[in-house]
């Protein structure tokens, strides 16, 4: 445990050496301030064991006390049995160690401890791959490599040993070292590498354990890395994987192998190799384009250990970028992509070799061995089928006829409340269904979407499915579904399938309905369910009533569209009452759907009383309006009937004094006063005799011999001739005639 309040005033050097790790044991390399105190500094450099020289350690150096970043600042953290507080960090620049972008091979960035005579005694750092604390005694210069990158926690301790020392009660001083990214953004490059189209040189990247356990800093492979997508020795103890250096997109510069990950808030730097696109490397493995059935490419067999799938970038749905795939364990073919056989055998021999670990350094360190594909095969695709895949396994479906076509259909068990079965669509080739190696041909290259319904009925609307729950509704699990590509065009080769799943045994549905109106749609059964559900039974059981079936009593029953409505429910019974609609499809079990109403007889009531009201103030309504209507009717007929009367009396009026001016004008005339003298005594005649008689009069004038002349009296004097008659009659009987 390390007790800061009481360390000394330390200073830390850092000093960046070139050395031969051969010669570096127990070699003094000079140091500034050289002294019996604790590390005061650390001094970083870029090199090589040819490049060493003594003052080179001077260039790149890290004075502890200066430190402004400390880890455990707040809280304590125990690491290995120790606790750690406030625990100074020193952090080296890349670009300022490499001063260029690349490490190099056979190069690492060399940290180097001062006072050296104090480090080399006295400084343990983790070493090892466990979770258990491991410590190696700092006898030389560590370094960052391919080979390993020591980076991380540091430990000062005194008398004592690598195996004593993880059993002190605590440590005297400790602090890390670690890196600051690069302001360009620019990885930590370990390597150049070259390749040619698809021709990829295959070298080792770090992996998990390239840097220490407890270390406070690890590295973390990239995703197309992890799982071992790669040639992993076993002696190698998971530091390096080995695999083709390629551009994962196109125009990529760098191969990404993982990255340092540092403690929180410290930078976390990506590490790989910088990559070029040449057009003729000289590389010419063979091309094979045989059928990929034959596990053989050109002269090679195709073994698993040896042998990648390469997929070019835009194949695969899940990932756009190009992506290599480890053989590993067994060979699988994939749509689309390229067969890469390598010759692996040295690096098996390597790991058959008792100096094994001599081997690989030199590998790493000396002797950089690149690995070319020998073969290269082209995958082509076949023809395949959308199966329906329940819990990781395909599952047979069996055929009948519907609706007189062919169609398929699966029996699953009864999903408990508590499981939860992955559903998904897997292409299996037609003519290779038990082949291992076309297992999941088109695993990678297409998305295969479940969807619930017909497959002609709005596949684009449905969701895709991914699992069943025993919590689901039942018409979520049975009936029609289908399996299509997700993808926006059609793929020839891939088979849509459409097909029914149905239960083991009759599967009940319970339903609670609220209606509000009785009879309609929710006291009805639908006749076909889900597609393929037919309706063979339907019973309805009133409270107080008993059952009534359908087959007995289908007067009772009204077809309406897809709905069988029982339309004699009286309303004052209808709440409680039980419909029961059994269905089977395709001949087989299916579901029973049993639907409980609950209607509120009461309110019906007082629906009805309010609808008789209303009928009521309507009945009165219009009947008040019909009197109103006839009364007006009655009226208007009588005030037209009396205005007609009023028009004929006036009419007669006026005619009779047309009648009496005729008379008086032909009272005048002496040839027919005998006439005339009898006429204008009849003052009471009728308008249409004194028409007819003026008629009678004034015909024979037409037939006298002499013409006539009638002089126009003033109508004044007319009346009074009329009035009075005095003047005819005294000029009558005065025999006076007319001139």
């Amino acid at each position: 445990m390390v007790d800061t309040q009481n360390l000394w005033t330390c200073k830390f050097l850092l000093l960046l050496l070139i050395f031969n790790v051969s010669q570096i044991n127990g070699f003094d390399y000079p140091c500034i301030g050289s002294s019996s105190s604790f590390v005061e500094t650390i001094g970083y450099i870029a090199t090589n064991s040819e490049s060493y020289t003594s003052n080179q350690y001077t260039n790149s150096s890290f004075k502890l006390k200066d430190s402004k970043v400390f880890l455990f600042k707040k809280n304590k953290e125990n690491i290995g049995g120790f606790d750690l507080s406030n625990v100074p960090v020193a952090l080296a620049d890349i670009k300022d160690v490499l001063g260029s972008d690349i490490v190099g091979f056979s190069r690492g960035i060399y940290f180097g401890l001062c006072p050296s005579n104090q480090a080399s005694s006295s400084v343990y750092y983790p070493y090892g791959y466990k979770e258990t604390l491991v410590v190696k005694k700092y006898d030389h210069p560590t370094r960052c490599s391919l080979y390993h990158c020591e980076i991380g926690l540091y430990f000062f301790q005194r008398s004592t040993t690598e195996d004593n020392f993880v059993t002190a009660l605590k440590v005297e001083q400790s602090f890390y070292i670690g890196f600051e990214k690069r302001n360009d953004g620019k990885p930590f490059l370990l390597d150049t590498f070259d390749y040619e189209n698809i021709i990829f040189p295959l070298y080792a990247c770090p992996y998990f354990n390239w840097i220490a356990k407890l270390s406070l800093a690890g590295f973390i492979p990239s995703d197309h890395l992890i799982n071992d997508n790669g040639f992993v020795t076993k002696t190698n103890e998971l530091r390096h994987i080995f695999t083709p250096i390629y551009p994962r997109k196109t125009g990529d510069k760098y191969f990404i192998c993982g990255s340092i990950k540092q403690p929180e808030g410290l930078d976390t730097i990506l590490v790989g190799y910088k990559i070029n696109h040449k057009v003729d490397l000289g590389m010419n493995p063979f091309f094979d384009n045989n059928e990929i059935n034959e596990n053989k490419c050109g002269n090679d067999n195709l073994e698993p250990g040896n042998t990648f799938s390469y997929s070019p970038g835009g194949l695969n749905f899940e990932d756009s970028n190009a992506l290599m795939r480890y053989m590993g364990k067994s060979i699988k073919y994939y749509s689309g992509q390229y067969l890469m056989v390598y010759d692996l055998a040295p690096l098996n021999e390597i790991e058959s070799n008792s100096d094994w670990r001599t081997k690989y350094y030199e590998l790493y360190e000396k002797h950089r061995r690149t690995f070319v594909p020998s073969c290269i095969k082209k995958v082509g695709d076949v023809e395949a089928t959308l199966k329906f895949k329940y819990n990781g396994k395909i599952l047979s479906l069996n055929e009948d006829i519907f609706e007189n076509k062919k169609i398929e259909y699966v029996v699953i068990k009864k999903i408990e409340r508590s499981e939860k079965p992955l559903v998904k669509c897997h292409a299996v080739p037609n003519k290779y269904v038990t082949d291992p190696r076309y297992e999941d041909f088109y695993k990678y290259r297409y998305k295969t979407i479940l969807q619930k319904g017909r497959l002609t009925k709005n596949k684009e609307s449905s969701s895709s499915i991914n699992f069943f729950t025993g919590t689901q509704h039942l018409y979520e699990i049975y009936g029609f579904f289908h399996c299509v590509i997700g993808v926006s065009h059609e793929v020839p080769l891939i088979k849509t399938t459409e097909f029914v799943i149905l239960p083991t045994s009759q599967e009940i549905v319970e339903e609670v309905i609220e209606t509000k109106s009785i009879p309609s749609a929710d006291t009805s059964c639908k006749i076909k369910l889900l597609d393929v559900g037919e309706l063979i039974e339907m019973s309805v059981q009133v409270p107080g009533d008993g059952v009534t079936k359908y087959k007995g009593s289908k007067d009772k029953f009204s077809d309406k569209g897809n709905l069988r409505i029982f339309k004699k429910l009286d309303p004052l019974k209808a709440n409680g009452t039980i419909f029961e609609c059994i269905y089977k499809a395709l001949g087989k079990n299916f579901l029973t759907v049993k639907r409980t109403i609950i209607f509120d007889s009461s309110e019906f009531l007082s629906h009805l009383r309010m609808r008789i009201i209303i009928i009521g103030i309507i009945s009165s309504v219009v009947i008040i309006v019909v009197f109103i209507l006839v009364g007006v009717t009655i009226f208007s007929y009588l005030k037209i009937k009396k205005r007609k009367r009023s028009n004929l009396l006036s009419q007669a009026t006026s005619e009779s004094n047309a009648s009496s001016f005729s008379k008086s004008n032909i009272s005048r005339i002496p040839k027919f006063r005998k006439s005339n003298t009898s006429m204008s005594s009849s003052s009471n005649l009728s308008a249409l005799s004194s028409k007819q008689t003026l008629k009678s009069n004034i015909r024979p004038t037409s037939t006298s011999k002499s013409p006539l002349k009638l002089s126009a009296a003033p109508r004044s004097t007319l009346v009074s001739s009329t009035d009075s008659g005095s003047l005819s009659k005294d000029k009558l009987k005065s025999g006076s005639k007319i001139k």
